[in-house]
Order: C-alpha cells, then structure tokens, then sequence
C-alpha cells in the first residue's frame, strides 16, 4: 500500500515538492513557494489520486483513504511547531470522517 501511495504522490506532486515519512502510515510533504489556495488544490489532487489507486487480488476490496492537515510556515515556527500544528489538523481531519483534509487559515 505504502508503494502505491508513493507512486500516486509522485505523480502529483511537483519536482520541486518534497516528500517523507515520518512514522508508519504519516507522511509530510514540503511545497516550496506555495500558497494556501495552491495547497489546498494539491491536497485535492493527493486525495483524487488516493482514491484511484485499486490493489490485485485477495485485497481487491480494500479502498486506500488519506487525511490531511495543511499549515502554511509562519515567521514564528520552527519544525516542531510547525508539525504539531498539522499533526493537529492530521488528527482533526480524521476523527471528522477520513478522506479529507483540513487547512489552518493562511498567514
């Protein structure tokens, strides 16, 4: 699964984004130069392209969801407020249903 959401990202997200893994199913993803509209759009198309992504036989049933939670870099963060503030939104878009993300509002 984690091979297939890889390759989903990579089709959506540009060059210059970038991409890892911070624990067993979170990822963080960077997008240089990008504003909150932008975000938000390349949110929607991380969820589209999770949504497409079918697995072979016996996980054919198995339908792969993501939750987001965007926070755009204030002039006050370093990485640990600037995670915890998305891990809170990760969370929020979460317990909210899945499959969906959540954005602060831009700075």
């Amino acid at each position: 699964m984690l091979a297939a959401l890889t390759a989903a990202s990579a089709a959506v997200l540009r060059s210059t984004d970038l991409i890892g893994r911070t624990g067993g199913e979170e990822f963080v993803v960077l997008l240089p130069e990008t504003d909150h509209e932008g975000a938000a759009e390349l949110g929607q198309r991380l969820l589209a392209a999770a949504r497409q992504i079918s697995f072979p036989k016996p996980y054919r049933h198995l339908k792969l969801t993501i939750s987001i939670g965007g926070v755009m870099l204030r002039d006050t963060d370093d990485l640990d407020s600037l995670m915890l503030r998305a891990d809170r939104l990760l969370y929020a878009a979460k317990g909210a249903g899945r499959d969906q993300q959540l954005h602060s509002a831009p700075n």
